[in-house]
């Protein structure tokens, strides 16, 4: 593969979009000829820099974009459905585990509104991709850990 490409799919994978998002982009750029594609990217750079925005880029991109409800369907999918373990049990071992990382932070406790709410409000203290990253790894102690149904005779 060429070394453009694997960088570009780097940009793409770090800009923070969803999977849904990427998609519509990729669509849309096979519908579209490579040169139309081109002349959109360049009409882009010459407005930023028209409007003098070299540090554009800086910005951080929660400021554009939020992904709050892609990450923490994420982690409702991995512990709910995947592991199978029960809503309150996930708070108690994502706090837990928060705890161990971060013993100064104050985990605000769980509301009535339910525990996607309770990982929104979560993803003010700790960052997201943090966040999926402990509720992989509660996952994936779950499932790997858990003794096998089938008994050896």
């Amino acid at each position: 593969m060429k070394n453009s490409y694997i960088n570009i799919c780097r940009l793409i994978a770090s800009s923070g979009y969803s999977t849904n998002e990427i998609f519509e982009f990729l669509d849309e750029l096979i519908i579209k000829d490579p040169s139309a594609a081109m002349k959109d990217i360049h009409s882009i750079r010459k407005t930023l820099q028209n409007l003098e925005l070299r540090n554009f880029y800086d910005i951080p991109r929660s400021q554009f974009h939020s992904a709050h409800s892609d990450t923490i369907t994420k982690i409702e999918h991995l512990l709910i459905d995947e592991a199978g373990i029960p809503k309150f049990v996930a708070i108690q071992l994502i706090t837990e585990e928060i705890k161990l990382r971060h013993p100064n932070i104050d985990i605000p406790p769980e509301s009535r509104k339910g525990f996607r709410y309770w990982i929104q409000r979560l993803t003010s203290y700790i960052p997201e991709k943090e966040l999926l990253h402990i509720a992989m790894n509660i996952r994936n102690r779950s499932v790997h850990d858990s003794p096998s149904d089938w008994r050896l005779k």
